[in-house]
């Protein structure tokens, strides 16, 4: 959608993901129209929104070597958790991480398509603190927005390491529940794949390595396949993607392997075993040499 990598139209916000799909439809009747978010997989609301407002619904879960997935959203939530309140991230952003096509929005002009928090004034020293205040109704005149940017604060000043052992802390104090905004939350594939295919009919739903070079050879032919289309000049999402690329220390990195090791390798049987265990998925594009295996130097 626009060229923006992760629209994510039905996160979070349900109505204006059902307005933005109605119009959409409407313009292009009859086309697909294909949208990326690595929030879809954590929200059940979105899954939901997907399978009651698109019915004939495809669904591609995109994974990857887990350390690898560490580092991204790592090294992503330092980009998005770090950029100032100013107008053009405000548009570039927030608009686009979360909440649909900000291109779309001003194309169509229609206010309601707007996300209700940037309407208002701009909350905290961040974009998020503005997101996060908005979806936990706190009042700008409360103290709740200084402990948000505060908390966004305390994440800039660690290292990847330093953060893993502090979810990991947040996670045994917790029942197992991964701590907001989490760089792991999505790195751990067995603990939402169940979830996922609760919520959807397996048939249509693919799993895919992008890792894996031999996936990458015929993933636009099969996709294609799958999703029913002829082919030609479609672009996936994932075939544009763009990834930041700020460096983490050689020690922090082993440090963080370190870690992770175990518990990642047991989450790769998990995965295996899950899909094994669903044979209405289509596993034409998924590698299990493309997820962390200790034993074979896998990361």
């Amino acid at each position: 959608m626009d060229g923006v990598k992760e629209p994510g139209v039905f996160s979070i916000e349900p109505a204006l993901a059902r307005e933005i799909f109605v119009q959409r439809t409407a313009d292009a009747p009859g086309v697909w129209h294909l949208d990326a978010s690595v929030d879809y997989v954590l929200n059940e609301a979105a899954i939901a929104a997907i399978t009651r407002n698109v019915e004939d619904y495809r669904i591609v879960v995109c994974m990857r070597n887990q350390f690898a997935r560490t580092q991204s959203g790592y090294r992503m939530y330092r980009t998005v958790m770090s950029a100032a309140p100013t107008d053009a991230n405000l548009t570039s952003q927030t608009g686009q991480l979360r909440f649909g096509s900000a291109t779309l929005r001003r194309t169509a002009g229609e206010k309601s398509l707007t996300p209700a928090f940037l309407k208002g004034p701009v909350l905290g020293n961040y974009v998020y603190t503005a997101m996060m205040a908005k979806l936990r109704g706190i009042d700008r005149d409360g103290d709740g927005i200084a402990r948000i940017d505060e908390a966004f604060e305390r994440f800039l000043r660690r290292t990847l390491s330093e953060q893993i052992v502090a979810e990991f802390r947040h996670i045994r104090r917790n029942g197992g529940h991964f701590p907001e905004m989490s760089v792991l939350a999505n790195s751990y594939f067995a603990s939402w794949i169940p979830r996922l295919l609760q919520l959807v009919d397996p048939r249509k739903v693919a799993v895919v390595t992008l890792d894996d070079e031999g996936v990458r050879c015929r993933l636009h032919e099969a996709m294609c396949k799958f999703i029913g289309l002829d082919g030609g000049d479609v672009q996936f999402p994932h075939e544009n993607m763009r990834s930041d690329r700020e460096p983490i220390g050689e020690r922090d990195l082993a440090l963080a392997r370190e870690l992770m090791d175990q518990s990642l390798s047991g989450d790769s049987r998990q995965v295996v075993d899950l899909i094994g265990r669903t044979p209405a998925l289509n596993t034409t594009l998924f590698a299990e040499s493309a997820l962390y295996w200790s034993q074979t130097g896998n990361v």
